[in-house]
């Protein structure tokens, strides 16, 4: 009886010894930056308003779809050296500034301006709007 109450008092001590490692190490160390998140950070703040992936994935989705500049998009090297993901997030950031400077100036855009916009098949990509349509009117009941 004695002699298992001393197997189980070394056996506790074992564990309790391991757990102040344990908790050492993971205080010294510190938890993985992807451990405990709230959704996804930011890339950037402008103003104090996040940009986030998804806002800067759109438009280098609508980039490489519409082909605004002829490079291959299998060519990823050059598009490293031109800087091109670089320009689009300028581009991101680019509009948020403009755009709080509207506010401040007084300018208001509506819904209805982005819609008459995409009806007439103009899109706005790196600041630019391009006629990703060729002339033609988009079509809401196709769509």
């Amino acid at each position: 009886m004695i002699t298992a109450l001393r197997e189980a008092t070394k056996s506790l001590w074992m564990w309790i010894i391991l757990g102040v490692l344990a908790l050492g190490f993971g205080l010294s160390f510190g938890l993985p930056s992807d451990a405990i998140s709230l959704g996804q950070d930011p890339i950037v703040k402008v103003y104090g308003e996040p940009v986030r992936p998804h806002d800067y994935n759109y438009q280098w989705a609508a980039f490489n779809v519409t082909n605004y500049i002829r490079i291959p998009k299998q060519d990823k090297r050059m598009q490293e050296m031109m800087g091109l993901k670089e320009e689009v997030l300028d581009a991101v950031i680019e509009r948020r500034v403009l755009a709080k400077a509207g506010e401040e100036m007084g300018l208001h855009v509506d819904i209805a301006d982005a819609e008459d916009l995409t009806f007439e098949g103009h899109i706005i990509i790196l600041g630019d709007t391009i006629d990703w349509l060729g002339g033609r009117k988009f079509n809401y009941e196709r769509l």
